[in-house]
């Protein structure tokens, strides 16, 4: 995976970066073909300002912020005070996932596909597609000014998921880049 640069670290927790993500995640998620429910994981959490919004947007949802940096257990362990069990932490690392197959009812990654690396994109959504339930949805959206996915890379998610069975939902290309893919199959637990 892609190193941050000391430019990338900032901007994460800098004030127009959350203030994008207070405006631009509740859109995206409104974008979801269905209500969002049940169990949610989050890829690339780094400093909790989507898992935030996501708690706060949907107050029946539980999250589960999955984040390679060791230092987020620190801010995680801070939010879990205000939003209780709704909301859990793992460090992991998005290549190796420590959950159970089709663990989750949905998988979103924001502002994370353009911190990997091309030649690691595949595996990361099959992992990703892992721990997916059956019909569950799996949603991302990137757009960063420390770094925004090529266009080469947007066609080879969406070029991954095809091939992995997933139906298309929704997808909007432009400068933001966001799709909603569904996991084929019919979850007998939902």
């Amino acid at each position: 995976m892609s190193r941050l640069t000391t430019f990338q670290k900032w901007w994460n927790n800098a004030l127009p970066h959350r203030i994008h993500i207070r405006r631009h995640v509740p859109k995206f998620l409104s974008t979801c073909p269905d209500p969002l429910r049940g169990e949610i994981l989050e890829l690339g959490a780094g400093h909790g300002w989507t898992s935030r919004t996501i708690l706060e947007t949907f107050p029946h949802v539980e999250l589960t912020a999955a984040e390679v940096d060791v230092f987020a257990g620190e801010i995680f362990r801070e939010l879990q005070a205000t939003y209780g069990a709704r909301l859990k932490m793992q460090q992991a690392d998005i290549r190796h996932l420590p959950f159970g197959d089709e663990s989750f009812h949905v998988v979103i990654a924001i502002n994370t596909i353009g911190y990997i690396d091309d030649r690691e994109v595949k595996g990361v959504l099959r992992e990703a597609l892992r721990v997916l339930r059956k019909g569950g949805l799996m949603g991302i959206s990137d757009i960063t000014v420390a770094r925004m996915p090529s266009f080469t890379r947007r066609a080879l998610v969406e070029k991954t998921l095809l091939e992995e069975g997933c139906e298309l939902e929704y997808v909007r290309k432009g400068a933001r880049f966001s799709l909603w893919a569904r996991k084929a199959g019919i979850d007998v637990e939902s």
